[in-house]
């Protein structure tokens, strides 16, 4: 049977030796792991494959893996994903739309292979050192999956954080979807409150993200259904 990962997170994982975080071993040629919409993110191993090995048939699809290290090197070949290797048995996995900060020897940082995997660009998540691992808007991940390999009827349509998994026509990299992208409104509002002070209202909001956005319009209403101009910040 196949097995299928998908919108998961592995972080900070270490092994002793190899497969910092995913260690795919099988014996039978037709069974297959797909990896798919996933994140695998500061993990590290000692001998090989930071983040992981494959020994046996092992798919990833639409994942990111980034800041995964080999014996401690972030640049070292195999810190995300174990090569061929006969010592260990390892086969490399097939890899697609994914992106990774290092693939293989002969491909250079900046590179996309046939396969649709972006070689060593910051995949620029929100705050990483906050483990939010979700992605901005300018992000190289975005819109770059593969909708193919994401069967909604099994997975669901929902991303690891409970948002929409396809907010555009394509889907995003990783485990978490870019949620403004049909949102109507520019700015993310984190809280607005407003108290009266002496026979006036004063108003205090909080804003977490604003984009193409240059002032705020203020109105003001009697009954909720017609406003007026109140002010302009």
């Amino acid at each position: 049977r196949n097995f299928i990962i998908a919108n998961s997170l592995f972080t900070n994982n270490n092994a002793a030796f190899v497969g910092g975080a995913l260690a795919s071993i099988g014996t039978d040629a037709s069974q297959v792991t797909n990896v798919v919409n996933s994140l695998f993110i500061n993990n590290s191993a000692i001998h090989m494959g930071g983040a992981v090995i494959s020994i046996g048939n092992l798919k990833i699809h639409n994942s990111i893996l980034w800041g995964n290290t080999l014996d401690g090197v972030s640049t070292a070949i195999g810190a995300d994903i174990a090569p061929d290797d006969s010592d260990v048995g390892s086969e490399g996995p097939q890899i697609f739309n994914s992106l990774t900060q290092v693939y293989t020897g002969h491909t250079l940082p900046g590179a996309r292979t046939a396969g649709g995997v972006i070689v060593g660009q910051d995949p620029l998540f929100t705050n990483p050192s906050a483990s939010d691992f979700s992605l901005q808007q300018n992000s190289p991940a975005k819109d770059a999956g593969d909708n193919s390999a994401y069967d909604a009827n099994i997975l669901g349509s929902k991303d690891l954080a409970g948002g929409d998994r396809l907010r555009n026509t394509t889907l995003d990299i990783g485990a978490f979807e870019i949620q403004q992208g049909n949102n109507p409104l520019p700015v993310k509002l984190v809280s607005f409150d407003g108290t009266q002070e002496h026979g006036l209202v004063s108003l205090l909001w909080k804003t977490a993200e604003e984009l193409n956005t240059s002032h705020f319009e203020i109105e003001r209403s009697m009954d909720g259904k017609q406003f007026v101009h109140a002010g302009k910040v």
